[in-house]
């Protein structure tokens, strides 16, 4: 293991430096990232990838090395790379945070609540309610399921769809059956989602909107993949690493205005290649990411529409469609 070393800036800002040089070493197709998250029963600390004086175990992780041949604990900055912290912390950081969000302000996010904010969580549902085939015969996990923003729009656009709607925080859960009340298709439970308690193929699909950057993304996808079923799908919506505005968000807006953009503590982004390579070493198939939607939820009313139509169009444009606000994640598991 590489030596902690005592010198450099300050944990907060060396976080957001990593967080700078993934986002620019990603612009640059430079796909491995500087650190990967080993498997194992708890969150080991990261470790650059290996090299000449590194081991590589049977599932490709490193273990590097110190030159003077003494190992020790790589210092990772714990308040933002959530895989330096034990599940059961990782988890309390996040329901804390977000508890608190929701009983101050009714909503897990900010930008769910404008107009272009309900005009994108919209069109999330109809892609939802357009890919699975909801109805009393199909379970749907959904992870994260926050206040609600996701839940409700699929509702509206398959209001016959059976869904178990989870998440780390009770006090969102409590938010969401007071939204949804007159739903009785609906089971609500507290869960965290790289530990689920679900039996193995447990559900026919799963989804989620903006939740595996805030988790340690190998794991809750090995998770998911366990509750599936044979053929089952999982469709994800996620922030795009290669936005500007994602990327400052999450370096240099989580220092300055962490509180007021409502950054969790533990969230990062990452791009689309990395979540289908994730995706792919967790098992599924049929891995489908592409970026999608260009509306942020400050798109001033009048401007929704106009902004929505080119947005649609510059999603098929190459290299452009790069740079948009998210990424749509679908994948199988074979039969």
């Amino acid at each position: 293991m590489v030596s902690p070393v005592a010198v450099g800036p300050p944990r907060q800002n060396r976080a957001s430096i990593d967080m700078a040089f993934d986002y620019c070493k990603t612009v640059r197709f430079f796909l491995p990232k500087a650190s990967e998250v080993t498997k194992g029963e708890s969150m080991k600390p990261i470790v650059p990838p290996a090299t000449d004086s590194s081991e590589v175990d049977e599932a490709g992780h490193g273990s590097a090395r110190s030159t003077s041949g003494t190992d020790g604990v790589v210092d990772v900055p714990p308040d933002l790379l959530q895989a330096s912290l034990t599940l059961e912390g990782r988890a309390g950081s996040e329901r804390d945070y977000f508890d608190e969000l929701v009983e101050a302000t009714g909503e897990s996010w900010w930008g769910h609540g404008t107009r272009a904010g309900k005009h994108r969580l919209a069109r999330r549902g109809q892609i939802v309610a357009a890919c699975l085939p909801l109805g009393p015969g199909y379970s749907v996990l959904e992870i994260g399921a926050g206040a609600g923003a996701l839940t409700l729009a699929v509702l509206a656009a398959g209001p016959a769809a059976r869904l178990t709607v989870t998440d780390v925080s009770p006090r969102s859960l409590e938010a969401l059956k007071q939204r949804a009340a007159q739903y009785a298709n609906l089971q609500y439970e507290v869960q965290d989602g790289v530990a689920l308690t679900y039996a193995d193929r447990s559900f026919d699909a799963v989804i989620g909107n903006s939740i595996l950057h805030h988790l340690s993304p190998q794991r809750c996808l090995g998770e998911l993949f366990r509750v599936l079923r044979p053929g089952g799908s999982l469709l994800f919506f996620e922030p795009n690493q290669l936005n500007p505005q994602v990327a400052f968000e999450k370096t240099l807006g989580r220092l300055l205005m962490a509180k007021a953009i409502e950054v969790s503590p533990t969230e990062r982004t990452f791009s689309r290649w990395t979540y289908a390579r994730y995706l792919r070493d967790s098992g599924f198939g049929s891995v489908r990411v592409k970026p999608f939607d260009f509306v942020h939820p400050i798109t001033p009313r009048m401007a929704v529409g106009l902004v929505d139509a080119l947005g649609r169009f510059v999603e098929h444009v190459p290299v452009l469609r790069e740079i948009s606000g998210s990424l749509l994640l679908q994948a199988k598991r074979p039969e």
